[in-house]
């Protein structure tokens, strides 16, 4: 868990009811987070344990069409949040050695020419 400027405690474990990427609540059973490592979307289904709700990935996705299909076989019916998201995962790799930055293959290095 981690503490936010306003005093808020979130969770960093992507299980917890209050982690703080939430991408969309499809249902009272599954919805769909940002993973902890920003890679990709993950599809999660509740449970209880215990007396106590954790979240449990079912589909990992990389591209909006994957993560619609995927979200379809647990949940039939459209889901607007999800349409509006960009067709890949928003992921920014950057490497420090070499200072360059790719966004989904389109590559940006700083610092000028070498």
């Amino acid at each position: 868990m981690t503490i936010s400027g306003t005093g808020a405690v979130t969770a960093r474990n992507e299980g917890a009811d209050d982690y703080p990427r939430l991408v969309a609540q499809i249902d009272a059973k599954t919805r769909v987070v940002a993973c902890a490592a920003g890679i990709q979307w993950i599809v999660q289904r509740a449970k209880s344990v215990r007396g106590c709700r954790t979240w449990y990935g079912v589909s990992f996705c990389r591209t909006k069409r994957a993560l619609l299909r995927c979200v379809r076989e647990s949940v039939p019916g459209e889901n607007l949040d999800l349409e509006a998201l960009p067709d890949w995962f928003p992921e920014v790799v950057v490497d420090v050695s070499r200072s360059v930055t790719r966004i989904h293959g389109a590559t940006a290095t700083s610092g000028g020419a070498r």
